[in-house]
């Protein structure tokens, strides 16, 4: 709800002469993302990036986070999440865990990574 992040937060992650300033919002995460998704400007490229985020709220409410983001159209889901919060991700995964979680884009694995990425 307004809290701004400063462009020298931003410098490591653009390499555009022109940043953005991020806009911090809160609301129930099933509501709000499909919300913010709708104001991105016209002939952007939306991308949903969630860290250990999923796992505080019950599973079907998880399994209706991953529902909406796979209806999407033109937006990629990124998640990183521990083994089991999206128990058909966790399905597609054929390597021990380890105590690591899992990086996914759009539903599939990409990737076993440290905790927080």
């Amino acid at each position: 709800m307004g809290e701004k992040i400063g462009q020298g937060m931003l410098d490591a992650t653009t390499s555009d002469d022109q940043v953005h300033l991020l806009h911090l919002r809160r609301g129930d995460i099933l509501t709000a993302i499909p919300e913010l998704i709708g104001q991105a400007p016209a002939g952007t490229h939306v991308v949903v990036f969630h860290s250990s985020v999923l796992v505080y709220l019950p599973p079907e409410r998880r399994q209706q986070f991953a529902d909406t983001m796979l209806a999407l159209d033109d937006v990629t889901w990124v998640s990183n999440e521990a083994p089991g919060v999206f128990p058909f991700i966790t399905d597609q995964v054929d390597t021990a865990v380890g105590g690591r979680s899992i990086l996914a884009v759009d539903g599939r694995p990409a990737g076993l990574v440290g905790p927080h990425g």
